[in-house]
């Protein structure tokens, strides 16, 4: 019942004029076809319902904590290879946000991406991998004028 707004008024100040609901619900399941690989689907709601409380302002109009999507989902696998060899496959679809407009951000479309990664443990301890993000769009857009590119970097992983 207090959510940030800012005044509308100079000095703009940071209050707590924003009063709403937000409801969700995230469902995931694991299944693993066998002992070397498994797959994780996943699918995730939000409603935000925000509003400016009654004799107050906001500069967003009560919509400066609502840049969420409405659906998400995800599909995950992980599979071992040979012995210590790994690979990870992660397919997500996030729906558009389109509260963002009204406050000169812009809609950001949906999207769906994919993340790659190989990894070999070298030992109990030690693991290199390879990793590719994004890998199905150049680049693509995620808050207002923000645009996510694809990626690639190596990673090595010393636990004691």
């Amino acid at each position: 019942d207090r959510i940030r707004s800012l005044s509308t008024e100079l000095p703009i100040l940071v209050e707590n004029n924003v009063a709403g609901e937000i409801l969700g619900a995230e469902l995931e399941c694991t299944w693993q076809p066998t002992p070397a690989w498994r797959l994780i689907a996943g699918y995730t709601t939000l409603q935000e319902d925000l509003r400016v409380k009654p004799g107050r302002t906001d500069l967003s109009e009560g919509q400066g904590e609502a840049f969420d999507p409405e659906h998400q989902l995800h599909l995950r696998s992980l599979l071992t290879l040979a012995r210590g060899i790994e690979l990870d496959l992660w397919l997500r679809h996030v729906d558009d946000v389109g509260n963002t407009s009204a406050r000169g951000f812009g809609v950001v479309p949906a999207y769906t991406t994919l993340d790659a990664r190989i990894g070999w443990f070298v030992t109990d301890t030690l693991e290199f991998s390879l990793v590719g993000q994004n890998l199905l769009d150049e680049q693509h857009p995620e808050f207002g004028s923000d645009e996510i590119e694809r990626s690639f970097y190596g990673k090595s992983t010393w636990r004691f």
